[in-house]
């Protein structure tokens, strides 16, 4: 508002400046002696006019440029504030690593308030067998097993993806899974669901296979490397935890061991795949990472 006045009030400066100066050279042009006579009093008003003129002009340059050189500070500083906010809350929502914050118990403790059956570590071992499964699906191109695990969402996309590998003659292979870290960083929820974000950091082996060959034609078969993904977990809000309750069991179909079914994943006796899941949990979106990537904010939030 004060530079549009500003820049009002310089306007009208010059016009009147432009009309003095017309005036006042009009009275050069007339040479009769006696009227010039007459009239050089008032070029001496005019000359009056002109030094008005020039304060004027310098007053409101002066304050113009102090009113430019503040607004320039000031948006500078606005700048450097929303530089240090971003810069703390990064810090706020991460650790030392690059990584989110482990939020499990303040995120747990939220679950349990609905969910009184909840529990962080028994989520996140269930989790990891959701991820082992999920894995095992793409690499053996399961497309029943891949619905079973996910939402309607991902299962879309992953099922396009799947049928391509299908027609190419290759599959996605990760192997040797062993996990490093993991935890829940962010839990949402709205009326209808609620969501837990995992991060996992892991070892394990990823490749893209050519079935025909058995040849690894992306990535080495044989090297372990490490691997980092975000997780997101959805069910209905309001359904009860099956983990916390005690763990249900049932039978591998290949060493006869009883196993944890609480979810789908792997017979820790003899690694066979048991695709057997009572969870009403079900991966909403996974996807690839690493260290330092903008994975969201960290804590707890109700969404729209």
């Amino acid at each position: 508002m004060k530079r549009k006045i500003l820049l009002t009030l310089l306007t009208i400066i010059f016009c009147l400046g432009i009309f003095s100066l017309s005036a006042y050279a009009s009275n050069y042009e007339i040479t009769d002696i006696t009227r010039y006579t007459v009239h050089s009093s008032s070029s001496d008003d005019l000359s009056g006019v002109w030094t008005l003129l020039i304060v004027f002009i310098a007053v409101g340059g002066y304050y113009f440029i102090k009113y430019q050189y503040q607004k320039t500070k000031d948006d500078n500083a606005g700048e450097r504030f929303i530089r240090e906010r971003d810069k703390q809350m990064a810090q706020i929502n991460s650790n030392n690593f690059g990584e989110p914050k482990n939020l499990t118990e303040q995120i747990s403790n939220e679950i349990r308030k609905n969910d009184e059956n909840f529990s962080g570590d028994r989520f996140i071992w269930f989790a990891e067998n959701y991820f082992i499964a999920y894995k095992d699906a793409f690499g053996e191109r399961n497309l029943k097993l891949i619905e079973d695990l996910t939402t309607e969402d991902i299962f879309f996309d992953d099922k396009k993806i799947i049928e391509d590998d299908i027609e190419k003659g290759i599959a996605h292979i990760c192997n040797r899974i062993n996990f490093q870290t993991d935890y829940i960083y962010r839990y949402e929820y709205n009326d209808k669901f609620e969501y837990a974000s995992l991060y996992i950091k892991a070892k394990a082996v990823e490749y893209i296979e050519d079935i025909a060959t058995g040849d690894s034609i992306h990535g080495n078969k044989n090297m372990d490397n490490f691997i980092i993904y975000s997780m997101t977990l959805r069910r209905k809000l309001g359904e009860k935890s099956f983990i916390g309750k005690g763990v249900s069991s049932c039978q591998c179909p290949n060493c006869g061991s009883n196993i944890d079914a609480v979810i789908a994943g792997k017979c820790r006796f003899c690694g066979q795949t048991v695709k057997t899941t009572n969870s009403s949990w079900k991966i909403s979106a996974l996807r690839k990472t690493q260290i330092g990537t903008d994975l969201g904010m960290s804590g707890i939030f109700r969404i729209t």
